[in-house]
């Protein structure tokens, strides 16, 4: 569980401006949270990681307060096609998690979102594209063209290169939350990672 980064037993880390890359693992393969309690992630880029058994960007269970911003994943690899990139369970339903400005884009298989057991998650102003077992579905067919969501290509500037940054033209320039704070180069918020 976690191979890129792992937390358990009450621990609330911020984790800003971080790569998570091919790794690979159990479940959670990019980053596992256990009784995590206020944990934030902002500007990650989850990219090529895989699972032999469940989720592979991020696993979370019996956490709460938990918030994942302008963070992008791409060419995922769930474990099967009913497995997610991220995964919740056994969480806290009157602290949801909170999702917003989200890519998660051309996975290798399964759907980008999923919970069970009690966890909710909230996604706003975030892009699903091109993932084999749909984008807005399950849970998150309700929000699919509401509060900000869209499922559109992000236009990443060179994904075949690694260049995950986005092109001017991108649906997701400048149309994240609108109040979130404005990227480092002083535009409105971007959905996905802020690559400097």
């Amino acid at each position: 569980m976690g191979a890129g980064f792992a937390s358990s037993d009450g621990g609330h880390p911020k984790v800003h401006n971080c790569l998570f890359k091919g790794n690979t693992a159990l479940s959670g393969a990019g980053a596992y949270f256990q009784t995590a309690n206020g944990a934030r992630l902002k500007d990650c880029i989850f990219t090529q990681n895989a699972t032999t058994a469940g989720c592979s960007g991020i696993e979370l269970s019996f956490s709460r307060d938990i918030k994942i911003s302008n963070c992008t994943f791409y060419k995922s690899s769930p474990s099967n096609d009913d497995t997610a990139v991220i995964n919740c369970w056994k969480s806290s339903v009157s602290d949801p998690i909170i999702m917003e400005n989200i890519i998660i884009a051309w996975s290798e298989r399964g759907v980008p979102v999923n919970w069970t057991g009690g966890c909710v998650i909230d996604v706003s102003y975030s892009d699903f594209f091109g993932n084999p077992g749909g984008n807005w579905v399950g849970p998150l067919s309700d929000v699919s063209g509401k509060k900000g969501n869209i499922s559109k290509d992000p236009q990443f500037k060179d994904k075949a290169a690694g260049d995950l940054s986005l092109l001017d033209s991108s649906p997701c320039k400048d149309t994240g939350n609108p109040g979130s704070p404005n990227d480092p180069d002083g535009t409105p918020a971007d959905m996905g990672a802020f690559l400097k």
